[in-house]
């Protein structure tokens, strides 16, 4: 029965994602990798397949006139491990305006 309700609710968990259109990522400092959700390629509008996200094309993907901020606000976190809540704003692969994106840690 608890298994049953788990299942249930992780479903409702990844629908609420899928309709509220929310991603994540994951760096690991060791190997320097990124890893993207699917709604994450699916929000920059790559595809998980072929693209490999790596720091600095992640960063591209922000509206030039943010990419110094994005940048300032990552370094603080990897060097001191300090949290961060920042949008700005997304260009896609196809070039269109995906409108703000969130970093959060």
């Amino acid at each position: 029965m608890k298994e049953e309700r788990d299942d249930f609710n992780s479903y409702l968990y990844q629908q609420a994602l899928q309709l509220a259109r929310i991603g994540s990522w994951e760096f690991d400092l060791v190997t320097n990798k990124i890893c993207w959700s699917a709604m994450v390629h699916q929000l920059h509008e790559t595809n998980p397949k072929t693209f490999q996200p790596d720091v600095e094309n992640s960063i591209n993907f922000y509206r030039e006139d943010f990419r110094p901020m994005v940048k300032d606000v990552l370094e603080a976190c990897f060097t001191s491990g300090a949290a961060f809540d920042y949008e700005a704003v997304i260009i896609t692969k196809k070039k269109r305006n995906a409108g703000f994106g969130q970093l959060e840690m």
